[in-house]
C-alpha cells in the first residue's frame, strides 16, 4: 500500500539509511500499516520513547527563538521550513504547526518562529555585529557554511543533548560534514528543504510508450539502470521535430541538463571530489583513480552530443528568464524530453503537467557500482545551526533535539507520505524509487564549502567535453588545499 510503503521510508529510510534496526521501522509486509495519514500504536510508541529519552526539563516559560529560510517566494513555493504560527489546512504546515505546540507543551517553553527570506544575511549580520537575535538558524548548506567559514558557529558535538545517533538525523550527513571531528550544522527530518534539494532522474512516460522502450522501472530491478542503458534509450528519442535540420532548444532530446549537472552524474557515479582521512580532514579525491577519469570521460561525453543531449546553458542568452525556466522548464513540461534530472522540489512545479512522468535513481556508472548515490543541491537543501552569540548553549541544543525528534512523527509522514506521496507522486513505482534516492544521500564537503570553485570549474569543463579535467584540478589544488585549512582554522577558535 502506497501510505505503509511512504511512511515507513519517512521513518526508516529517509535519515538513517544504514541503520535500520536501531530505527526500528515498520517493515514491508508488516500488519500494522497506518492508514492513510495516520500512525499505528507501534509507531506511536517509538516516536514516543526518542521523545521521552531527551528526559524530563522544564523551562518554566521560556523563549526560544528560531530564524529561518522562507523559500515561498521562490518559484516553487513549495515549502516554508518552520511553517506558519497558525494551521490554515495545509497538510505539512499543520504537520510543522502541530510539531512546535508538541514541544512547547511537553518542556513548557515557547518557541517563537521568524520566517525571513533574507535569513541567512540577517543572522551573519547579527552575529557580525556581536547581537543575539536567534538561538537556532536554519538556513541553506551553502550558507551555514558561509557561517561556518566566518568562525560563527557552535560545534554541536559539544552538546550533552544532540543525539546524532538517532534516525531524525540524517547518518550521511552526520559523518560527511564532519570536518576535523567537529560538526557544526546538521540536517535531518526537522528541515523538509532538505528533502526538497534532493536530487535524481524524472522521465517521461509518454514519450517511452510512443517508442516502446524497456522501463527503466524494470532496469532498476535488475540492476541494469546504468549510464550507458540511460543514454541508449536517450538517443532513441531525439529528433529534428520541425524537420529544420537545425538542432535547437525546441526539438526533442533524450537527455535534458544543465551545467551543475555534471556534479549529479559524476557523484551519482558513485565518485566524490573530497573525502575525510583517518584524522578527519578532508583531501582531494577526484581524478586520483582510473575509475574516477573513466567516470568523468563518460558524463562528458553525453554532454558532447548535442543531438541527444539538450543542455539549456548553451541557449542561455537567447532568452531574458534564467535558462533553467525558459530552455527546461518548456522542454519537459511538452513532452519533449525522456529523461530530466532534478531536484525533489520540481514535483511541485509538475503538478499540473499533462504529460505521465515518472521517478528514478540516478543511474549507476556500470552495473559493478554497490549503491546509488545522490546528493542535495547546495543552496536548495537546509541545515539548523547555533550561533556563538548564544550564552545558553546547552539549553538551546536541547530544544533542537526535540524539535528533531518531535518532527519524525510529523513532518516527516506529512511531507512524504502526504505532499509527496498522495499529492504529487504519479503511481507506485516513484514511491520504491525515492525510497532508494534518500537512502543514498552522501555531502561531498567541497560542493557546500565551494572551496577552490572546482565544482562549479568542472561542471563547465564536463559540459564542454572534459578535456580540461585533470589540468583544472592541478591548476585548482593549491587553492582548495588552503581553502580547507581555512575552514578547519574557523571551526577550532
Amino acid at each position: 500500500m502506497k501510505s505503509k510503503r511512504i511512511y515507513s521510508f519517512a521513518l526508516a529510510a529517509l535519515l538513517c539509511a544504514a541503520n535500520l534496526t536501531a530505527c526500528g521501522g515498520n517493515a514491508a509486509g508488516d500488519d500494522t500499516t497506518p492508514a492513510a495519514g495516520g500512525t499505528t500504536a507501534a509507531d506511536t510508541t517509538e516516536a514516543a520513547q526518542w521523545y521521552a529519552s531527551l528526559g524530563e526539563r522544564n523551562f518554566e516559560g521560556a523563549t526560544y527563538r528560531i530564524l529561518a529560510r522562507d523559500e515561498t517566494s521562490n518559484w516553487s513555493q513549495s515549502v516554508l521550513e518552520m511553517g506558519l504560527e497558525v494551521e490554515n489546512g495545509d497538510v505539512l504546515n499543520d504537520a510543522i504547526y502541530k510539531r512546535n505546540r508538541m514541544v512547547e507543551d511537553q518542556y513548557n517553553l515557547t518557541l517563537e518562529i521568524t520566517n525571513d527570506v533574507k535569513a541567512h544575511e540577517t543572522s551573519k549580520n547579527a552575529i557580525l555585529a556581536g547581537e543575539d537575535i536567534a538561538d537556532i538558524v536554519i538556513v541553506s548548506l551553502e550558507a551555514c557554511c558561509s557561517m561556518n567559514n566566518q568562525g560563527m558557529l557552535y560545534d554541536l558535538l559539544q552538546s550533552p543533548y544532540l543525539d546524532f545517533d538517532q534516525p531524525y538525523w540524517d547518518q550521511n550527513a552526520k559523518t560527511d560534514l564532519a570536518i576535523n571531528g567537529r560538526l557544526t550544522f546538521m540536517t535531518g527530518d526537522l528541515t523538509p528543504m532538505s528533502g526538497q534539494g534532493t536530487w535524481l532522474m524524472y522521465f517521461n512516460k509518454d514519450l517511452l510508450e510512443k517508442y516502446q522502450l524497456q522501463s527503466p522501472y524494470e532496469l532498476v530491478d535488475n540492476n541494469q539502470w546504468t549510464s550507458d542503458n540511460m543514454f541508449n534509450l536517450a538517443k532513441k528519442v531525439a529528433s529534428d521535430l520541425n524537420g529544420d535540420t537545425v538542432i535547437d532548444d525546441l526539438d526533442q532530446y533524450g537527455l535534458l541538463v544543465q551545467n551543475d549537472d555534471v556534479q549529479m552524474f559524476y557523484q551519482g557515479f558513485g565518485e566524490r571530489y573530497t573525502e575525510n582521512n583517518a584524522e578527519g580532514i578532508p583531501e582531494l579525491v577526484v581524478g586520483t583513480t582510473n575509475r574516477s577519469v573513466d567516470a568523468f570521460e563518460k558524463l562528458s561525453s553525453f554532454f558532447a552530443d548535442t543531438d541527444t543531449t539538450l543542455c539549456s546553458n548553451r541557449f542561455a542568452s537567447k532568452y531574458t528568464e534564467y535558462h533553467t525556466v525558459s530552455v527546461q522548464t518548456p522542454c519537459f513540461q511538452e513532452g519533449r524530453a525522456l529523461f530530466y534530472p532534478s531536484g525533489v522540489l520540481r514535483l511541485f512545479q509538475m503538478r499540473d503537467y499533462e504529460i505521465e512522468f515518472g521517478v528514478l535513481p540516478m543511474p549507476k556508472y556500470d552495473e559493478d557500482q554497490e549503491n546509488y548515490s545522490h546528493t542535495v543541491k547546495v543552496n536548495w537543501g537546509s541545515a539548523a545551526c547555533i550561533p556563538k552569540t548564544v550564552s545558553n548553549f546547552d539549553d538551546v541544543s536541547f530544544v533542537l533535539e526535540a524539535m528533531a525528534a518531535a518532527s519524525l512523527d510529523t513532518v516527516t509522514p506529512a511531507y512524504y507520505e502526504t505532499t509527496l506521496g498522495t499529492k504529487l507522486m504519479r503511481d507506485e513505482r516513484s514511491y520504491d524509487m525515492l525510497d532508494i534516492v534518500m537512502k543514498s544521500r552522501s555531502y561531498d564537503a567541497i560542493m557546500f564549502y565551494n572551496w577552490g570553485k572546482l565544482v562549479a570549474a568542472l561542471n563547465k569543463v564536463g559540459a564542454e567535453g572534459g578535456e580540461a579535467f585533470m589540468s583544472t584540478i592541478e591548476a585548482k589544488r593549491e587553492s582548495i588545499e588552503a581553502a580547507i585549512t581555512t575552514t578547519i582554522e574557523a571551526m577550532t577558535e
